[in-house]
């Protein structure tokens, strides 16, 4: 009878997100974003090689190996795209499954909740079914990872928990193997979910500020609390030494990738970053024999001259500095951080979308918290608070790394927007239900 009401419950679940999913693919015909996931999949499934290969500059090789395997089992299929598809598919129906489960334990109408997902849809995920991209695929593996961790209760049956378990490292799991930058920049509103669950901050309200923090401090400090963390943290470290060993058992197999993971990571350096230009450094190109033309080249990915080296790139690193404006002063640089990095980063680059949405970020975060605090609800206005600060910092930390591309900024951005709306969904329908009564 468990088991048939779990059906009943996650089949419109999967049907309404298959169906959205299809309408979107209709559409729009999928592409991809970047020629990043073109070279990787022409990589795993062999189109450029003499048979499908595991090892690329950006994934892991136990995914690659996943990939390429199934490649040789049935090269016709289109493998690459198919995995993005079904973990696209998985954190979807964990996302909207989560919004049924917090809402409906509010009282709110299946109808109204089905109409926020199709919003949540629309405006976060439309573009990246449309365009896939493996930095966003994994950016969204987690938040189906946060969502299940957010709307788990203790009410929940055993199977339950133990499916939602599950979902849950899987898609870690392969959000690791497939991005793990994406993973560390979504991690903190992973860890904010985590502590807003074993905190029981929803359970926790019309205290004072000072006994909301006890009761929290508590709930986190328990022993179960403990052991909780300590096993998420066991889990983490152990899944990413793994990882690791495997990646330089791997190389070890295989030295010639040893020289091409340092090319390639000085040619990102080069390619990705700030350099000088040659008339900003004329001495320094000429020093390894480059061109006015081969380094215009260079810039436009043109790597096949053989003065393109790793020692020369390595060399352009090392010593571009010093063919760079002089430092300004520490007042000076305070003065001009916001104008000269943060400003133009976010409102004069990208369509302004991610200046957008980090004020969308901080205004529904603002607003919602005074509408807490009003209510005496100290813990859920600090939540978003720290969930809006959290948002910020990591902002500004790869705005300064200068590594804020849109696909990178969405892995932080779309994680905190669904905390904020699970949040909202399940406090402030309670907050409006009461003063109805």
């Amino acid at each position: 009878m468990k088991t048939c009401n779990r059906i009943k419950h996650i089949l419109p679940v999967m049907i309404y997100t298959a169906i959205l999913m299809c309408l979107t693919y209709i559409i729009f015909p999928v592409h991809f974003e970047t020629n990043d996931d073109g070279g990787l999949r022409e990589i795993m499934a062999g189109y450029r090689t003499p048979s499908p290969y595991p090892k690329t500059v950006f994934t892991s090789t136990l995914y690659g190996q996943l990939v390429s395997s199934v490649y040789r089992l049935f090269p016709a299929l289109p493998w690459y795209t198919l995995f993005f598809w079904g973990l696209l598919f998985i954190s979807f129906i964990c996302i909207f499954k989560s919004i049924l489960k917090i809402g409906g334990a509010c009282g709110i109408p299946r109808r109204y909740l089905f109409l926020v997902y199709t919003f949540v849809h629309i405006a976060f995920f439309t573009y990246y079914l449309w365009f896939l991209q493996f930095t966003v695929v994994s950016g969204i593996c987690i938040c189906g990872c946060i969502a299940l961790v957010f709307s788990h209760s203790q009410k929940d049956s055993l199977a339950a928990r133990i499916s939602d378990l599950i979902l849950i490292c899987i898609l870690c799991g392969f959000a690791l193997l497939i991005r793990y930058l994406s993973v560390l920049a979504a991690l903190p509103f992973f860890v904010l979910a985590l502590l807003w669950q074993k905190g029981n901050v929803s359970a926790i309200r019309q205290l004072s500020f000072c006994q909301s923090v006890t009761s929290f401090i508590k709930n986190i400090f328990s022993p179960s609390g403990r052991k909780f963390f300590a096993s998420v943290v066991f889990i983490g470290v152990f899944s990413c030494t793994l990882m690791i060993a495997y990646e330089h058992y791997f190389n070890s197999m295989h030295p010639e990738w040893e020289h091409f993971e340092s090319y390639s990571y000085y040619r990102g350096l080069y390619t990705d970053f700030n350099n000088p230009s040659y008339e900003e450094a004329p001495e320094l190109y000429d020093s390894i024999g480059w061109s006015p033309e081969l380094q215009h080249l260079s810039k436009s990915w043109f790597m096949l001259d053989e003065r393109i080296s790793l020692e020369n790139l390595r060399y352009i690193h090392e010593h571009k500095n010093e063919y760079q404006t002089p430092a300004a002063s520490p007042e000076q640089n305070r003065q001009n951080i916001f104008a000269t990095k943060i400003f133009p980063s976010l409102f004069l680059s990208q369509n302004k979308i991610p200046g957008y949405g980090f004020l969308f970020i901080i205004v529904t975060a603002c607003i919602s918290a005074c509408f807490f605090l009003h209510r005496k609800m100290y813990l859920q206005a600090c939540f978003i608070i720290i969930n809006a600060l959290g948002f910020s910092a990591v902002t500004v930390i790869l705005i300064f790394l200068g590594r804020l591309p849109l696909r990178m900024y969405m892995c932080i951005f779309i994680p905190s927007a669904l905390l904020i709306l699970f949040q909202l969904v399940a406090e402030m329908h309670k907050v409006t239900a009461k003063t109805l009564a």
